[in-house]
């Protein structure tokens, strides 16, 4: 059996993976055990209470509201591979690197080479959140991270907002109408449901929306950006900090907002 998949298939299965990552994530764990998060072992309470931590050699699972780690890299994949499939779609040797038939250019080049394309296709703010989509790829994959499930969801949703947008600009494609049949069932598919779950706001989001409305109100002249630390678009452009957790932001990408302009 042979597995042949283009660049936009690609894409959008990696995107639909990372859906069946969120709605992993969401689901509740049902055990009468509980994790302990700093040494990643199991706690089970017997019937007067008492606590036993299991300690071994062997790997334990962590609970399912880890599956964001996966649902945030699949969705950084995914936003790669569609930038790129429509650079290829402009022009099919634009994707490699120098003198390589093989080797493809950086999230970070291919972002740069659709502006050239497009200089208006995507403002500050949502600039922020695709060029820093490669720092928490990194971070996920070769550091630690030590996030609260909160501002895991929070960041997948403001990857998913950008996500959204490029396939909407790109290809006019609206999500909820992509994934709604299920050709293998056939039937309707509850991605879609999860696709509604990524794009609703929470009672936290509406308030933090209000600190944040408030703060450009009365500095006018300000652009937010996407805030690595906390997943808000947050980030002072003339602080050059995040107004809601306080974290600097990176000098570099600031730079490079500034030089690539941007509404």
């Amino acid at each position: 059996m042979q597995i042949s998949l283009n660049l936009k298939q690609n894409a959008f299965h990696t995107l639909y993976q990372a859906m069946v990552d969120f709605r992993n994530a969401k689901q509740e764990e049902k055990s009468p055990h509980s994790f302990d998060h700093m040494d990643h072992t199991l706690i089970l309470k017997d019937i007067n209470g008492k606590q036993y931590f299991h300690l071994n050699d062997r790997f334990t699972r962590p609970p399912k509201y880890y599956d964001f780690k996966f649902c945030i890299l699949h969705l950084i994949q995914a936003l790669e591979l569609l930038l790129k499939d429509k650079l290829q779609m402009d022009e099919p040797d634009s994707i490699f690197t120098e003198n390589s038939r093989t080797k493809t250019i950086t999230l970070t080049e291919a972002i740069k080479k659709i502006i050239r394309i497009n200089p208006t296709l995507f403002d500050k703010q949502q600039l922020s959140i695709l060029f820093q989509a490669k720092y928490l790829r990194n971070t996920i994959e070769h550091f630690e991270v030590n996030w609260s499930e909160e501002q895991f969801e929070k960041t997948t949703k403001q990857l998913f907002s950008a996500i959204i947008l490029v396939c909407y600009q790109i290809y006019n494609i609206r999500l909820s109408e992509y994934y709604s049949f299920d050709s293998w069932k056939e039937s309707e598919d509850d991605i879609v449901n999860i696709i509604t779950a990524l794009t609703q706001k929470d009672f936290n989001d509406s308030a933090l929306e209000d600190v944040v409305s408030t703060w450009l109100q009365r500095n006018q002249e300000d652009t937010l950006i996407f805030c690595i630390s906390c997943g808000n678009v947050s980030v002072s452009s003339i602080l050059k900090k995040c107004i809601i957790c306080g974290q600097e932001t990176d000098k570099e990408l600031l730079a490079l907002l500034s030089s690539l302009g941007g509404t």
